[in-house]
């Protein structure tokens, strides 16, 4: 503008300059122009800060209210690691202990199993699920806490200190151009005294939340024993947000495992289902086998009763035609029988009725062979002395 304003003062026509150059000459006719355009840099950044501020204060306001009104479930489950944290430690200074910070809770890994498979969060989350299920819906009820912890409180009481200091500097910039002498009234007299006015009631909303958010934060922090000044939000939010992917995660490995017992399990069961089944067939094979070596020996005893039948029947014959005196040498057309399966048979038949009317037939027959015999020798002899 120095030079703009030389060549001017030297004689030159504004007209030759360029636009950009009349255009700078228009700007520097405006009076207080840089106070002007610093209120217009704060109506232009003041919405955009407010849209920054505010949010960020809701989600803190949003997880404390959750951690006071869902909280139960997550304090129960803290009163549970307390237990089974006074149990382990026993009668030893650490025990019964009446509470604890909540940065102990991220100490709750470091606890394994003498065979480093497992740690104790794994132990919690399984006891829980066993014997509380209602409370593992505690990770949902306090979903807003993870939102929490990406929010520096203190970053945002400073944007607050220095948007309300922006402010009231905006709004005696504006009553000091509004109160020049010797001009005339413009635009700005019309827009920035109403844009002022709306900024500061904003303003105050927003600091009546700030302030809101900071009570209910101080009577949060002292519930869980952690100090305000020392402890934001964001830290004591962190804390529950790292303990809540801790619970997560163990629940998750906790799931795969029983995923890998219960497919073991089945894998024995289908295991010993198998060696029931060749049992069961080896069985039925060693069944079927004796009921055929059953079968066989009742087929051989048929047999050798048949045999010794028609033995029986051949010696009646015999015996009823005069070939013998039944004290034969136990042949006949079909060769020798075995002398155990003659004795068995004859046992058979002298066992039964059968055998005993074959014994009177076979004497009845004898008899009357030895009668017939007897009357022929008598007739011979009585035709000799004829």
């Amino acid at each position: 503008m120095t030079s703009i304003n030389e060549y001017i003062a030297g004689g030159g026509s504004v007209g030759n300059l360029e636009t950009v150059e009349q255009f700078f000459i228009q700007l520097d006719k405006i009076p207080k122009l840089k106070t002007r355009m610093s209120c217009m840099t704060y109506k232009l950044n003041f919405p955009e800060k407010m849209a920054e501020l505010r949010p960020a204060l809701l989600k803190i306001d949003k997880a404390i209210r959750d951690m006071k009104r869902k909280g139960k479930n997550f304090l129960k489950v803290i009163e549970i690691i307390l237990a089974i944290g006074n149990f382990l430690n026993g009668n030893t200074t650490r025990g019964n202990c009446m509470g604890f910070s909540l940065n102990s809770l991220l100490k709750i890994n470091d606890t394994r199993t003498t065979d480093n498979k497992a740690t104790l969060m794994h132990y919690i989350v399984q006891f829980v699920e066993d014997k509380h299920p209602d409370l593992l819906k505690w990770t949902k009820e306090l979903s807003s806490v993870r939102h929490a912890t990406k929010v520096s409180f203190p970053a945002v009481q400073g944007e607050m200190a220095v948007l309300k200091k922006s402010t009231e500097a905006t709004a005696k910039k504006v009553q000091a151009v509004m109160k020049e002498e010797k001009r005339k009234p413009d635009n700005f007299d019309k827009m920035m005294p109403s844009v002022v006015e709306k900024c500061k009631k904003e303003y105050e909303e927003l600091e009546k939340l700030f302030n809101k958010v900071s009570q209910d934060y101080e009577k949060l922090a002292e519930k869980f024993g952690e100090e305000p000044k020392t402890t934001p939000p964001e830290a004591l939010f962190g804390m529950v947000s790292d303990f809540m992917n801790l619970f997560k995660k163990a629940r998750k490995e906790v799931k795969i495992q029983k995923a890998k017992a219960e497919k073991e399990r089945k894998r024995l069961l289908q295991q010993q289902k198998k060696v029931r089944e060749l049992e069961r067939t080896k069985r039925q094979r060693q069944e079927q086998q004796a009921k055929g070596d059953r079968d066989k020996e009742r087929e051989a005893r048929r047999e050798r009763r048949r045999k010794m039948k028609q033995k029986g029947n051949d010696d009646d014959t015999n015996d009823a035609n005069g070939d013998g005196d039944g004290d034969g040498d136990g042949e006949n057309d079909e060769g020798e029988v075995d002398t155990k399966d003659l004795t068995d048979a004859i046992t058979q038949l002298r066992s039964g009725k059968a055998f005993k009317k074959r014994r009177l037939r076979r004497q009845d027959t004898l008899r009357q062979n030895r009668e017939q015999k007897g009357s022929g020798a008598t007739k011979k002899v009585n035709d000799v002395f004829k």
